[in-house]
């Protein structure tokens, strides 16, 4: 299973918006393994937007420059547990 399959049944209970742009962050990838770099762009940048714009627990900061980093580079990443803010 995805990681975006599995995050979107905890974002179907709160609807919250950082956590949506981590599964749409995921589903990015998943074009770019389908040699899809039109589809892995647009959604890279709709999950920056959503991301950018929330307060998920996380180093925004760090992800969204590795998420510009990928734009680029058009290559995945990993979030890591350091990423997380407690």
């Amino acid at each position: 299973m995805e990681a975006h399959e599995v995050l979107e049944g905890v974002w179907r209970l709160n609807r919250d918006k950082g956590l949506q742009g981590l599964i749409i962050l995921a589903a990015a990838f998943v074009k770019l393994q389908e040699n899809n770099p039109r589809a892995f762009t647009e959604l890279m940048m709709r999950a920056k937007d959503l991301i950018k714009n929330s307060n998920i627990p996380i180093n925004k900061k760090s992800l969204l420059k590795r998420i510009d980093n990928a734009l680029r580079s058009q290559k995945p990443f990993r979030i890591e547990s350091a990423d997380i803010e407690y």
